[in-house]
């Protein structure tokens, strides 16, 4: 029995299926470049925490034969050698085998950034220039080219996810062929292209969404929260009091209004009024924990306790969606499923490229009809 062949889609008359398939070559054409550097690179620093040490030399390995500092040891010797800076991140795992990263805002030289040896307390400047590991996440998120390499990687991953979707459309009437010659021996590279584009549609489609929130970061979280009818975070308060509480006092404060929660993360507002801490408790999925806590610089007095992951879906987004684009919630081992899907990804736009290339060369040697004379 014949197999029909796929009717052409249309619309009032219009044969949809070959616009399609046009738009599906040249949007796929446009943005194959940028699609495949980005895909590449992030099979790579999906496991960018682990091959920090081995990547970017010295700097990012410690002894983890000696005990943690405790969080006030730590903000301690931070203060004694920048009392007048202002830290706008300090975290990481502390019990982990790799640095905290430390961010200062200085007065007269600016933002300054630092590795925290979390065993002996010892400070000292990052050194990017020799860090591999930077240089392919810089690649991965905007080809070296700054802030206009991240809007061409955005653009381009809003386009390959439309690609996606055409593609989809232009499959779905060969899709019992498609799963059905999985139990041959060979498959055309037209066949591995449409199932690449099929199995990995979904992680696609998370990739770009988390992708491009990073960014237009406060326009698309802020938008969100209009939408689920809830309010970013208030970040800061007016200063209204003078001196500052002693670290050892608003570091207890914190821990005081989370009991069971372990400090992972620590900044102070842009007015240095109020120390915003970070907290996981026990069983927490997200590693850097979903408890905040604000307390008075001033008074060691807890501002509020907040948990935006369960205030709302806009807050469980603003919480996760940098995790759910790197898979860093799950352990080494299977967060390879994020490294298999961005490989399928690059797969599907060099097959995609081989496809059309083989295409153009083989109409090329195809001999030109000779008029008749007649």
């Amino acid at each position: 029995m014949r197999r029909r062949r796929p009717q052409p889609l249309r619309m009032s008359g219009f044969r949809l299926r070959p616009w399609l398939r046009r738009l599906h070559l040249w949007l796929g054409l446009a943005v194959a470049l940028p699609f495949i550097a980005t895909a590449a690179t992030g099979v790579i620093i999906t496991w960018a925490q682990e091959l920090a040490p081995v990547l970017d030399g010295p700097q990012w390995q410690v002894n983890t034969d000696r005990a943690a500092l405790s969080w006030t040891e730590l903000l301690s010797a931070v203060r004694e050698h920048h009392p007048q800076g202002r830290i706008t991140f300090m975290g990481e795992d502390r019990l982990g085998p790799r640095p905290l990263r430390v961010y200062i805002d200085h007065p007269a030289r600016g933002f300054q950034d630092f590795l925290l040896d979390a065993r002996t307390g010892q400070l000292q400047p990052r050194d990017q220039s020799r860090e591999w590991s930077k240089t392919l996440i810089q690649l991965h998120r905007n080809l070296l080219l700054g802030a206009p390499g991240r809007r061409i990687i955005a653009w381009s991953s809003l386009a390959a996810l439309a690609l996606s979707g055409i593609g989809l459309i232009l499959w779905w009437p060969m899709r019992r062929g498609s799963f059905a010659a999985l139990r041959g021996r060979r498959m055309p590279l037209l066949r591995w292209h449409n199932l690449l584009g099929v199995l990995a549609f979904a992680m696609l489609l998370m990739f770009v969404l988390t992708g491009v929130t990073r960014t237009y970061n406060a326009s698309i979280l802020a938008t969100l929260h209009t939408l689920a009818g809830t309010q970013a975070p208030v970040q800061s308060i007016p200063d209204e009091a003078t001196g500052r509480a002693a670290i050892a006092e608003i570091v207890a404060a914190a821990r005081a209004a989370v009991p069971d929660g372990e400090i992972t993360r620590y900044s102070e507002s842009s007015t240095a009024a109020v120390a915003e801490f970070r907290l996981r408790r026990p069983g927490g999925l997200h590693p850097a924990g979903s408890v905040e806590v604000r307390v008075d610089a001033a008074r060691a007095e807890v501002l509020d306790v907040r948990q935006p992951a369960a205030a709302s879906w806009a807050g469980w987004y603003e919480q996760w969606w940098y995790l759910l684009h790197t898979g860093g919630f799950l352990d080494a081992a299977p967060r390879a499923l994020w490294a298999l899907a961005s490989l399928a990804l690059a797969a599907l736009g060099l097959t995609g490229a081989w496809h059309w290339l083989r295409r153009r060369l083989a109409k090329r040697r195809r001999p030109t009809p000779r008029r008749s004379m007649n």
